[in-house]
């Protein structure tokens, strides 16, 4: 079952989904991908070089101080097998009320946006194919220079009929917000 959201009194079911791995993984991880490849080279180069130094004295050891850069950047480059993991514990459901964005297991979090806090409807792709119906911005200050990246139900296969469904559920809303409660 893919709805497991305990909806509130009066509020409905729209709409709910599930992002496909192999889209949402190179959504989600493409740019830390990208930075983790030069990041983990430069790690590997100097440990290796650090590693190939004096062998007497206290700085036979300094390649140890490589090894935490090792992992983060071999973290950054397998950041899309831990995005594809995720997507198939992510649920998308789309309310009469709200638009959540579910994931379970480590690290577990859900996003809940009421549907007149949401401040734009952008639909990517979609054409016949998966598609992203955007309608968040979250702040990310590692990536885009502290810029803002869009974000919404990623990677879902009926994205034009989810932004559809959820323009009209927003416009409902706005132009009569008690009978969008029933």
């Amino acid at each position: 079952m893919i709805n497991r959201l305990p909806l509130d009194s009066g509020e409905r079911l729209i709409w709910a989904g599930r992002p496909q791995s192999a889209s949402y993984a190179p959504k989600k991880g493409a740019l830390t991908f990208l930075f983790g490849i030069p990041f983990f080279a430069f790690a590997v180069f100097w440990t290796y070089t650090a590693s190939s130094g004096p062998t007497q004295g206290p700085i036979q050891f300094f390649w140890i101080w490589g090894l935490p850069f090792l992992a983060v950047g071999l973290g950054l480059v397998l950041s899309p097998g831990w995005y594809f993991l995720r997507a198939g514990r992510t649920t998308y459901t789309l309310t009469s009320r709200r638009a959540v964005i579910d994931t379970s297991g480590p690290f577990a979090r859900r996003v809940s946006l009421p549907l007149e806090q949401i401040p734009f409807v952008e639909l990517q792709g979609g054409a016949g194919g998966v598609g992203h119906v955007l309608f968040r911005e979250v702040a990310v200050s590692n990536r885009n220079n502290g810029m803002p990246t869009k974000d919404g139900f990623i990677a879902i296969p009926d994205a034009e009929k989810v932004d559809r469904l959820l323009r009209d559920s927003i416009a409902k809303l706005r132009s009569h917000p008690a009978v969008a409660s029933k």
